[in-house]
């Protein structure tokens, strides 16, 4: 069960020092809620111009939105005004304030700041545009108008062939949403229609039409509220008294008095069915209604003093369950909507880490930037699986120990396990293609039946030779593995190889998966030149498996051939998650790749080399980030000196 209520034991001195110095509020408690809401918007609206100024490198066009009815809605789009022959990725950005409050004027500021900040920033030096559509507040206009006129807002846009996004420059294959509060409500509901979308079309079109992607291509949420208060699920907390909702009663800004008013104001009167509506209550779906890969890279930044954090930190644990790539930031000792004070320290990290997110989200339709720290780790994991070439290794990578080799003399397979008692890790490395029984298993490429170690693979199929290989030392490497894992119980485990030597790694991973099922979230793969390995029902197998968030790195270099065959007319089919580094190294030529075979990464630049169809090992194969792996010419570290 889970317990959050940690991130709220007390206010942030930061925020307990703004909240002294903060005036009592400039309406009178007789108010209306419309006199609310023009003192919000105007003060917001004067506010954040003092503080983010008018960008002088930002050009904003107005104009309105058809909507369901016949009307039209207000928007203002935020553009580079040095914008290149490049389609612009687009960031829908719905506003927040309950469904009530917000309008253009209160929005202009920051949507003005984040095009320039970004564009600036911006390593490809394309920028970013920002729409800012304003859906019609409460109470005049309740549920699901704010849904339905960010659908319509999304799908002018998004849509192929927009003539408002043509004239603009926007890339209609690289979409964005986001938003705080009712602005992230609002955004998670487009990408569940987008997904019902997609479900229903698939339907209709039969299992062997192609695969549609969401045209959403990253979610960015603040605050996200993701089901109706009188439906929040209790259950999946220790207890109802740490829960946000009780903990943070009577929280600054956002009591949860006031999310009631906003909640009554929006869905007023609201029957069962109407709390339950998916445009509205997104954490009750049933996991197995979600198609993880019909849903975007998440964002979802958390307050620790917001009675909505708890449903915001279920919804993302709901979403890693399901393998959606999930980043979760807790602002700890903040409340809800601390961002609407600019001046805050911790208001300008939310802001670096948007930028950030920006960059994270897709590069392109089927591309996505990775971090620094990504970055390092391929290259750490290129260096053992380099050393696994070598017979011996008198000096591991990274200073690690050798705790034992593992080889089967007749069919010549070699692994190696490594232990890095600083990075607290277990490193299983198996070699590549070295001898010439190696050379005879890649060329027996008959497809043999395999069920998985826990029985759960069903009609799939994996490569004979490699299969082969894996039986003949799988016994050795589960006993080995169950000692190391025994007396390291609080080391990551890795698995990592090369060429043949990483379809070696995910037979290994699948089946350490299954034997030590209490250390699957320990378990990591990482492969470099990885040739296909089973046919599409394996590659599913190992995706429902590994591809969560940081557990399967299959990574692909350039032109390298090795990883374009088999051929998928043999039936082979790879399995997520690619990585794709081109040269020179670094961090920026290395993006992750959306989809098992991913046409814009390494499928795009034929793999000519020494192989099947004049497609197999060329350089590229032989260096990956600039370093030297199963090399003959050019050991490189494979005698283990890295």
């Amino acid at each position: 069960m889970a317990d959050y209520s940690q991130y709220a034991i007390s206010p942030a001195a930061e925020w307990a020092e703004l909240q002294k110095t903060l005036p009592p509020p400039a309406v009178p408690p007789t108010a209306t809620v419309f006199e609310i809401r023009d003192a919000f918007n105007a003060s917001r609206a004067k506010s954040h111009r003092e503080y983010y100024g008018t960008p002088d490198d930002v050009q904003v066009d107005e104009f309105t939105i058809p909507i369901p009815g016949g009307s039209s809605i207000p928007a203002r789009l935020y553009r580079p005004t040095n914008t290149g022959k490049t389609p612009l990725p687009l960031y829908i950005r719905y506003h927040s304030g309950g469904w009530h409050l917000g309008n253009l004027e209160s929005e202009a500021p920051y949507c003005a700041h984040l095009c320039s900040t970004f564009t600036k920033a911006d390593p490809t030096g394309v920028g970013i545009a920002v729409l800012h559509p304003v859906y019609h507040p409460t109470p005049e206009h309740a549920f699901p108008t704010q849904p339905d006129e960010s659908w319509a807002a999304f799908e002018l846009f998004a849509s192929e062939g927009s003539e408002l996004a043509a004239k603009y420059g926007l890339d209609t294959k690289n979409v964005h949403l986001g938003g705080t509060s009712a602005g992230a409500n609002l955004s998670i509901g487009v990408a569940v229609r987008e997904m019902r979308r997609i479900q229903k079309l698939q339907q209709e079109q039969g299992p062997d039409a192609p695969k549609p992607t969401s045209r959403v291509k990253g979610l960015i949420l603040t605050a996200p509220p993701t089901v109706h208060p009188d439906l929040f699920p209790y259950h999946l907390l220790a207890n109802r008294e740490s829960s946000s909702y009780v903990q943070n009663v009577d929280a600054p800004i956002l009591p949860v008095s006031r999310v009631n008013d906003f909640v009554t104001m929006y869905v007023p009167n609201a029957s069962e069915e109407t709390k339950a509506d998916e445009r509205l209550s997104f954490l009750i779906i049933p996991d197995e209604q979600f198609d993880k890969d019909l849903w975007p890279p998440t964002t979802i930044h958390v307050s620790g003093l917001d009675p909505l954090r708890d449903e915001g930190l279920l919804f993302a644990e709901k979403l890693k369950r399901i393998g959606v790539e999930t980043r979760v930031t807790i602002y700890e000792g903040f409340p809800h909507g601390f961002n609407l004070f600019p001046q805050l320290k911790e208001s300008a990290k939310w802001r670096e880490a948007k930028l950030e997110e920006l960059r994270w989200l897709p590069a392109s339709s089927s591309t996505f930037p990775i971090t620094e720290e990504i970055y390092q780790r391929l290259i750490r994991y290129t260096r053992f699986s380099a050393a696994a070439y070598a017979s011996d290794c008198p000096i591991p990578p990274a200073g690690a120990t050798v705790v034992s080799y593992i080889n089967n003399s007749t069919t010549d397979t070699q692994a190696t396990l490594f232990r890095d008692d600083v990075g607290y890790d277990l490193i299983l490395a198996f070699r590549g293609t070295s001898s010439v029984q190696d050379f005879s298993s890649d060329f027996n490429q008959t497809l043999v039946p395999f069920s998985g170690a826990d029985g759960g693979c069903k009609n799939c199929t994996v490569h004979g030779g490699y299969f082969r290989q894996w039986n003949s030392i799988s016994a050795v490497i589960t006993q080995t593995m169950k000692s190391s894992i025994a007396d390291y119980p609080t080391y990551t485990i890795t698995v990592a190889g090369h060429s043949m030597g990483a379809s070696l790694a995910v037979l290994a991973a699948q089946a350490l998966h299954a034997s030590f099922p209490e250390d699957n979230d320990r378990i990591t793969a990482y492969t470099f030149g990885q040739p296909r390995t089973g046919n599409p029902s394996w590659a599913a197998y190992m995706d429902s498996l590994l591809a969560q968030p940081g557990k399967l790195f299959r990574v692909t270099h350039s032109n390298d051939g090795v990883p374009q065959v088999p051929s998928t007319e043999d039936g082979y089919w790879h399995h997520e998650v690619e990585y794709w580094a081109n040269d020179p190294p670094s961090v920026k030529n290395t993006v992750r790749c959306e989809g098992d075979e991913p046409p814009d990464c390494n499928l795009s630049e034929p793999g000519y080399g020494l192989g099947n169809d004049g497609k197999g090992i060329n350089a590229a194969h032989l260096y990956y980030f600039g370093i030297s792996i199963g090399n003959p010419v050019d050991p490189g570290i494979t005698s283990c000196s890295g």
